[in-house]
């Protein structure tokens, strides 16, 4: 059986012709991919730098969290986040849930990311959520962009603005968080976070 080395490079880069080429999966499978992977190890942690900036108290983002608003949520009659649902995390455990895309799309949602600011700002659920709350809005927002799911964010030169601003989020912003995520093999612990 093969061995990973402790640090592989994994590129997606290839020349040809001297013109370098690149291989991006669609926007619905990495989707895909960021959730089982939180969802697997339970903790992903963002690097210092973008906690820093952020201004952030944490640098986990944890799974538990999408749980916890899944708690909340039953326990309030109007939904902050109506796509996510217990039913829709049960059905993102089994091997058929892991590859539709409804599964990923009800976490990585903007409503998400604001019901967990919400828990937060009124009902003194840990500040450390927060960084879950980044972390979704960012990758929801990246989805937007991708599937183009909003005319506003159409890449245009009739609206320099908004190009320069989808364009330097796409090109410089989102590699570099990503890339600074750290992903452990042993997270899938259970977490209470300290007050």
């Amino acid at each position: 059986m093969g061995r990973i080395s402790e640090n592989p490079t994994i590129s997606n880069l290839f020349l040809v012709d001297e013109m370098t080429i690149a291989v991006i999966c669609d926007a619905s499978h990495v989707l895909k991919l960021i959730r089982n992977l939180l969802f697997n190890k339970g903790m992903i942690k963002m690097s210092a730098w973008w906690q820093n900036y952020f201004q952030l108290e944490s640098n986990e983002i944890r799974w538990e969290v999408i749980e916890e608003i899944v708690k909340f949520q039953e326990k309030h009659e109007c939904k902050i986040a109506p796509k996510l649902k217990a039913k829709t995390l049960e059905r993102g455990k089994n091997h058929f849930g892991k590859m539709d895309v409804g599964c990923a799309l009800s976490v990585f949602d903007k409503d998400v990311a604001s019901c967990i600011e919400y828990m937060v700002q009124h009902h003194d659920y840990p500040m450390a959520y927060l960084t879950t709350a980044q972390f979704i809005y960012w990758v929801a927002h990246w989805y937007e962009i991708l599937s183009c799911l909003y005319f506003a964010k159409a890449f245009s030169l009739e609206k320099p603005e908004v190009y320069a601003e989808v364009s330097e989020f796409l090109e410089l912003n989102f590699p570099l968080f990503f890339a600074s995520l750290e992903i452990y093999p042993d997270t899938k612990k259970p977490h209470a976070y300290a007050d």
